[in-house]
């Protein structure tokens, strides 16, 4: 949950990130990444009436038909333009499109992931910290600053260190951004993009020019703190 006084507002952006307690490694593999990526897709959508864990007991047919109704744009709570989940943590740039949609994708999405994740290891209690933040994004400018970001967070915070692997990483939407050829159904690309002309490589040097300066910046406020 979001403990914000002001409310969020639909068709606006947030920059929406939250960590695990202790600094839990809880993405520290393929299939608890997947798990995350798999409820994300699925709780986007307001059509997402039954729990997750539900989906594994339906039939082929009606899982079809399940697959086919969480697709339809026009019922999407959220629109996600970029992420990125790494060990400990996570970040979204997210558009509100339904009242209440970023809070209640939140929800769904944690509350589903933590119940899969003290399953799996045998464990009670949260996983994450209670309430997740979310920065208002007022301008263009800060939009493609805060993307950026996004994208270079893993190699920033050390988990890869080769800037070259970073279009080879699978939980974020760099990928997406960069390459033409590959489409991430979790994300749409569209609206940052076009702040660029639609050049991919363009929005490609754009995060690659920031890569050495992020990471002193992320190795000097770990020393600091």
């Amino acid at each position: 949950m979001s403990t914000r006084e002001i409310p969020l507002r639909n068709n606006f952006i947030y920059h929406v990130f939250n960590k695990t307690i202790d600094n839990k490694n809880v993405f520290s593999d393929f299939d608890s990444s997947s798990e995350l990526y798999k409820r994300l897709i699925y709780y986007r959508s307001k059509n997402s009436i039954r729990s997750y864990s539900q989906l594994k007991l339906l039939g082929k047919e009606v899982s079809v038909k399940v697959d086919k109704e969480i697709e339809q744009k026009k019922d999407f709570r959220v629109e996600i333009l970029n992420y990125a989940f790494l060990p400990n943590h996570y970040h979204f740039l997210i558009k509100q499109l339904a009242t209440n949609g970023i809070s209640e994708f939140m929800s769904k999405v944690f509350n589903s992931y933590t119940r899969y994740y003290n399953l799996k290891k045998k464990r009670n209690g949260q996983v994450f910290l209670q309430s997740f933040k979310a920065i208002d994004i007022m301008s263009e400018e800060q939009l493609i600053h805060t993307s950026r970001y996004i994208d270079l967070n893993p190699y920033s915070c050390g988990l890869l260190k080769n800037i070259n692997n970073l279009k080879d990483f699978k939980w974020s939407g760099y990928r997406a951004y960069v390459d033409d050829s590959f489409i991430d159904p979790l994300i749409s690309t569209k609206e940052i993009l076009n702040l660029f002309d639609k050049d991919r490589q363009r929005y490609k040097g754009f995060v690659l020019d920031r890569a050495d300066y992020q990471k002193s910046l992320e190795y000097i406020k770990h020393q600091i703190y």
